[in-house]
């Protein structure tokens, strides 16, 4: 094949290893693609016209939202001024003369009203999928999937026709597929979006890694509050241990390990039996099955 392509190893539905190859759209697949884009855009809009029923166009969707007050003027003005904070926010992070960590706070302000910038976004957009141009875009990407996915060995085609991408696009093979060619078409990834200022800046100041993850100067897992967690983002004190907010020690559950526990007592002060912690989760099964045949576990443990 002279196109250009890249190889996708991947597994097939046995889960045995499978190679495919992504043919990197050119001009002339790109233009058969818009052209399947155009038709479904027509086909739609005739079949709605024709049944009564049809798909908004985007261009009906804001002044629907706006009659069914789904989105209203106020929306729309605290939209705006999000934005202007915003770039209040970077000016002042360009300019400088400021700690580094207060700079830090700015910049994760800066991330906070952007995620409430993103939810007003979503509140809009909540139609868009169901809109005609919507439905035509996710039949162009099926038929870009079945145009550029081949077999790397013979270079047949994966999908047969767009049926048949319907019903295996689950597949570990065809998600592969279709994530590469997203990143090659659309420019998605799956690291931090380092495109948002503020996270380019707090990587740019070592603040967080390459995965959008806050650390410290140590290079350590902390949350925004820079408190020391692990990989689950659970809080961890100096030796990696679990705690809660006020520093007491904890097992995965959540539940309060107590060294030294000291044994309840009855009314005339004789000790009765100590409260002793469940077992971990992380123990042997096998090892905690074999010793419940012997002998049933107890919850107390009297004193004599």
């Amino acid at each position: 094949m002279d196109k250009k392509r890249e190889i996708i190893k991947t597994k097939d539905v046995n889960g045995k290893p499978l190679e495919l190859a992504v043919i990197l759209p050119n001009h002339k697949i790109n233009q058969e693609i818009n052209m399947f884009y155009n038709l479904k855009v027509s086909q739609l809009i005739r079949e709605g016209t024709e049944s009564g029923i049809r798909l908004l166009l985007r261009s009906e969707v804001e002044d629907y939202l706006i009659k069914a007050k789904i989105w209203t003027n106020q929306d729309a003005l605290t939209m705006e001024k999000l934005g202007l904070t915003i770039k209040a926010i970077e000016l002042a992070l360009k300019k400088g003369g400021i700690s580094k960590w207060e700079a830090r706070n700015l910049a994760i302000k800066m991330g906070q009203l952007r995620n409430q910038m993103m939810e007003l976004f979503n509140k809009k957009q909540q139609l868009d999928s169901s809109t005609v141009e919507a439905m035509a875009e996710n039949y162009k990407f099926a038929m870009l999937m079945i145009k550029c996915t081949v077999y790397a060995d013979t270079g047949k085609q994966f999908f047969v026709n767009y049926d048949d991408y319907l019903d295996r696009g689950e597949e570990v093979a065809a998600v592969d597929a279709a994530k590469f060619l997203s990143k090659f078409v659309y420019g998605l990834t799956d690291e931090v979006n380092t495109s948002f200022f503020e996270n380019k800046w707090l990587q740019e100041a070592g603040f967080i890694n390459e995965h959008g993850r806050y650390t410290n100067e140590e290079g350590e897992l902390i949350n925004q509050a820079g408190k020391k967690v692990d990989d689950f983002g659970r809080l961890v004190d100096k030796d990696g241990e679990l705690i809660d907010g006020q520093g007491v020690r904890i097992d995965i559950d959540g539940e309060f390990i107590v060294d030294n526990a000291k044994p309840f007592t009855d009314k005339n002060g004789k000790q009765e039996f100590i409260c002793q912690p469940q077992l971990k989760k992380e123990k042997n099964k096998k090892s905690v099955k074999k010793k419940s045949k012997s002998k049933k576990k107890r919850k107390t443990t009297v004193k004599k």
